[in-house]
């Protein structure tokens, strides 16, 4: 993980401040967070995501203080078990420092600010798996590919993703993202690529750049319109960037999208399943993307 400086976060966002559900239950949702627009698409995410009990979503890369603020926030209103729901696209995003803060692992921390667990005494889970690989990412990267489809049979999609500096996680994030580019694929367009630009790490990101920009000219100089999907929560990232000079269409990020109101309500469940706290319903929820 690269050094980062970590601004101060904005306070946590009260979306529901409902009486605990069943076994007390209620949700902490965490986001990476952005500017105003970023940040409202996932407020409006959340709040469209159907809960029982309080929801609260804290923005900020697991910073404590939005945390701390988080969970006293439940606390006050009367919730004794939250799901903390990490709203990321790779479920390792965070995971080390995430499970840290919140009493669940003595796992040494990987980010400098995160020094020492929350202050809390709820009873308090998580889940491991993030929003890649899931099938509500899937169907909304299938509706932005047709929405910007003219003529599948003459066109290229490529998936791009944030990625990871170690190989191995790297390598996760795009047997995931084939998931979704399988089911692009059976749409009849030409072909379906998937690449990482693994953005905080200067020595692999030069050469998923220079990739990531051979792809596009290539096939555009065959002829082919090429459209550029960013396999990322909001915007289209530094893409417009790295592609800069060439030829291709751009698609959405993830949000908006109703699909991820779904992908919320159904992993707080899971949590809440797994955890023993929820009874009605478990069978349709799991711990894990699919």
């Amino acid at each position: 993980m690269p050094m980062m400086r970590m601004p101060p976060p904005p306070p946590p966002v009260v979306v529901s401040d409902a009486a605990p559900g069943e076994g007390g239950h209620g949700v902490l949702i965490m986001a990476h967070g952005g500017g105003e627009a970023w940040n409202e698409t996932v407020i409006e995410a959340a709040a469209e995501a159907r809960h029982e009990g309080p929801v609260v979503v804290a923005f900020g890369m697991a910073h404590p203080v939005s945390m701390q603020q988080g969970v006293d926030t439940l606390d006050e209103l009367g919730t004794e078990r939250v799901s903390v729901v990490r709203l990321f696209v790779s479920g390792e995003s965070f995971r080390v420092d995430t499970r840290f803060l919140l009493g669940l692992s003595d796992e040494e921390p990987e980010l400098p600010w995160v020094k020492t667990p929350l202050d809390h005494d709820l009873t308090i889970a998580t889940h491991e798996h993030g929003l890649m690989g899931s099938p509500e990412v899937s169907q909304i990267l299938l509706t932005r590919a047709l929405d910007l489809s003219q003529d599948p049979a003459g066109e290229s999609v490529l998936l791009i993703a944030h990625g990871m500096g170690d190989d191995g996680e790297n390598d996760r994030v795009l047997d995931n993202m084939r998931l979704a580019a399988g089911r692009i694929a059976e749409k009849g367009f030409a072909e379906v690529e998937v690449a990482a630009l693994r953005e905080d790490w200067e020595e692999v990101r030069v050469t998923a750049e220079a990739a990531i920009r051979s792809f596009v000219k290539s096939r555009a100089a065959e002829g082919r319109r090429v459209l550029v999907l960013p396999y990322r929560l909001s915007g289209f990232g530094p893409y417009a960037k790295v592609l800069d000079g060439l030829d291709y269409v751009a698609g959405d990020g993830l949000l908006p999208h109703d699909a991820i109101s779904r992908w919320i309500e159904r992993t707080a469940a899971g949590v809440a399943c797994e955890s023993g706290w929820r009874q009605r319903g478990c069978d349709r929820f799991t711990d894990g993307p699919q």
